[in-house]
């Protein structure tokens, strides 16, 4: 386990930002850069995660689209140590069963991610202070865009969270 790495800041340029209700920015981590994370400061064998429970909660179907709220139940292990959180994650797609897919699969991941938080900053912990004491300060290589927001972490995926769903 490389604890150094473990505690310390996280860099700036590893955080995604998405727009969120209301309009306001909400900074993240992308699930690829937490398993690189996972990997790097446990080893690739040091750590495993299992699905404990998916459901479909509610899908929404009208003309042009289908939307399915989809939430999971992870456990994440490192050695002897268990973190379980749960993910939600509206899938949004010209059917249904791609909604479904995408949204299980994001809540999955969601939940991964909200786990492994529990280990401290290199996992997204900082990002829920306010202050953001555990995102590096000096020295950072990231500037915000001309949007006011940080580019995201070298690839970009899906935003599904900006959908309005009439539930």
């Amino acid at each position: 386990m490389n604890l150094e790495k473990l505690k310390a800041p996280l860099a700036k340029e590893n955080i995604a930002q998405r727009i969120g209700g209301g309009g306001t920015k909400l900074d993240y981590l992308e699930g690829w850069f937490v398993i690189d994370q996972a990997n790097e400061i446990f080893g690739y064998d040091g750590w495993d995660y299992y699905i404990d429970d998916v459901q479909v909660i509610k899908e929404v179907i009208d003309d042009k689209t289908c939307k399915a709220l989809c939430r999971a139940t992870v456990t994440v292990t490192v050695g002897e140590t268990l973190r379980q959180d749960v993910g939600v994650v509206i899938g949004s797609a010209k059917n249904s069963m791609d909604a479904i897919d995408i949204g299980l699969k994001g809540a999955v991941t969601d939940a991964m991610k909200r786990a492994f938080r529990t280990f401290g900053n290199q996992f997204g912990n900082c990002l829920y202070d306010k202050e953001k004491g555990g995102v590096e300060k000096a020295g950072s290589s990231s500037t915000p865009s001309s949007n006011g927001m940080y580019p995201t972490p070298k690839a970009t995926g899906t935003l599904l969270f900006n959908d309005k769903i009439p539930f």
